[in-house]
């Protein structure tokens, strides 16, 4: 299928009068020509132009060869639409049509493909959208905080500490009545103020050693309650004398 020449424009251009009803002479020359430069409009691939000025023709003359070349000019340009109607135009006009069995396959192929573009296309096997997996909620358990410290390594520690406290303060006591019976006039007050001074050097003794192991005892205990910490060392030192009495505290 191939641009047809328009044979006998020119001689149909050139027969004198004109039938009543008819397009003029000038009308057939005038189509003629603007048949002949669709033409070359169509050779160079210029297809809208050349279907442009096979309408002009068309409607100055009316010869079946322009709708074939119209036809192919709009298939050229995608209009298969326009180019179906150009074609069946074309064979219910022209007298003679020697390839019509080729042109009517072709309208079947263009109408074919124009309905395959309209009909919506489905999916054979459609698949359904695949579903994200489900959320994975992990659940982390903050570990659980240490109780608090208990308050009873503190009683210990507390009678242990003021035990201490008595142990120096009868100390202190023993040192003064010891310098009082050093400075007495008489034996009598003399020796009574040494007893003094035994009987609250040895209360001192005693409260020394009954709060160091109170008090000590406390502080292992606070000690185990926080074995998970980091805790100092502690010591406790206590030197006792009728006169002279120190405690030490390291840490």
């Amino acid at each position: 299928m191939s641009y047809r020449w328009l044979l006998g424009f020119a001689v149909a251009a050139g027969v004198g009068g004109v039938a009543r009803g008819e397009p003029s002479a000038a009308d057939k020359q005038h189509a003629a020509e603007l048949a002949q430069e669709s033409q070359q409009h169509y050779k160079r691939g210029e297809l809208e132009i050349s279907a442009a000025l096979l309408r002009q023709a068309y409607a100055l003359y009316p010869e079946p060869n322009l709708l074939y070349n119209l036809g192919r000019s709009l298939e050229g340009l995608g209009d298969k639409q326009g180019a179906v109607e150009a074609y069946e135009n074309y064979l219910a006009t022209a007298k003679q049509v020697d390839d019509r069995g080729a042109i009517e396959r072709r309208i079947v192929t263009l109408k074919a493909e124009l309905a395959e573009h309209a009909a919506p296309v489905e999916p054979v096997n459609p698949v359904e959208p695949t579903k994200p997996p489900p959320e994975k909620i992990v659940v982390v358990r903050a570990p659980a905080e240490p109780p608090p410290p208990s308050a009873l390594p503190w009683l210990p520690i507390g009678v242990g500490a003021a035990a201490i406290g008595a142990g120096v303060y009868f100390g202190l006591t023993a040192r003064g009545a010891h310098d009082d019976a050093v400075a007495a006039v008489s034996g009598i007050d003399a020796q009574k103020r040494q007893d003094d001074a035994h009987r609250d050097a040895t209360i001192a003794n005693i409260a020394f050693v009954a709060g160091g192991v109170v008090l000590a005892a406390g502080i292992v205990w606070e000690i185990h309650e926080h074995r998970h910490r980091d805790a100092p060392t502690t010591a406790l030192r206590a030197r006792i004398a009728p006169a002279n009495v120190a405690l030490e505290w390291t840490w």
